[in-house]
């Protein structure tokens, strides 16, 4: 559940008209305002390494505190680092072709390398998919974008529903003045739906993203929402020098 949670956290770092053409284009020029914000179509398009460095504290029965460490290569290679005690303790990656993982001794020491398989490889391919939603250019060229209804009494916000599978429908809420993205709510088929809130929000390299997010999950619409997870971005950095060995090896440590 804390994996998923996360995976779920990763899409950030992210209308009704009277013709379908006027539709596409209103939907369209808010996310373009939203890119924008985040630093231009210019900047994004010349990302081709992302490292990202979040910390998070799961609540349930019994809060857990935790670090994540994620590298990604455009388009399809990601590695991703649970750590425990500031050193990794499970690393993941994905070359595009397959996935691997190993155990990770004292922070040190690498346990043998097995292939990733089943559930643990779509959750690594999902954490590579949040990962291009929360560059807001993949919301225009990818899935179906839609600009909703302001709900009674809301204003000031953009409510843009976009979904690329039948398993989950993302609805963000940008702003009207800055046009950051302030939040999502995540609708699975399951009938689960998240919120996330996004928070504090700062540029890192030319690339403005939100360094604080809280997610909630509501089970049913009789229940309360509770809050799931509270994370911190730490660090981010743009094309860092990363081998494809780090993307295929995921005993190699980063820095060797």
């Amino acid at each position: 559940m804390r994996r998923s949670i996360l995976i779920l956290l990763m899409t950030l770092w992210m209308l009704p008209g009277s013709s379908v053409l006027g539709q596409k284009s209103r939907v369209q020029e808010v996310l373009e305002r939203a890119l924008d914000a985040q630093g231009g179509r210019e900047r994004i398009e010349k990302i081709r390494d992302v490292f990202v460095k979040i910390g998070y504290r799961t609540f349930g029965k019994a809060d857990v505190d935790g670090e994540l460490h994620e590298y990604w290569r455009h388009p399809d290679q990601i590695r991703v680092e649970w750590l425990e005690m500031e050193e990794p303790s499970l690393v993941r990656v994905y070359d595009g072709k397959r996935g691997r993982f190993c155990r990770i001794r004292g922070g040190t020491t690498p346990g043998p390398v097995r292939p990733v398989e089943g559930e643990d490889l779509l959750q690594l391919l999902d954490f590579m998919r949040r990962l291009k939603i929360a560059m807001v250019r993949t919301l225009l060229t990818e899935g179906e974008a839609k600009l909703l209804r302001t709900p009674p009494g809301v204003q000031g916000m953009h409510f843009v529903k976009w979904s690329d599978n039948d398993d989950e429908t993302l609805i963000f809420r940008i702003d009207d003045g800055e046009y950051r993205i302030r939040g999502v709510e995540i609708r699975k088929k399951s009938g689960e739906r998240f919120t996330v809130d996004f928070e504090r929000f700062q540029p890192f390299d030319g690339v403005t993203l939100p360094t604080k997010a809280v997610v909630y999950r509501r089970v049913s619409r009789k229940e309360p929402p509770e809050k799931v997870l509270r994370a911190q971005i730490l660090d981010v950095r743009f094309d860092l020098p990363i081998e494809e060995e780090h993307y295929r090896n995921p005993a190699r440590p980063i820095g060797s």
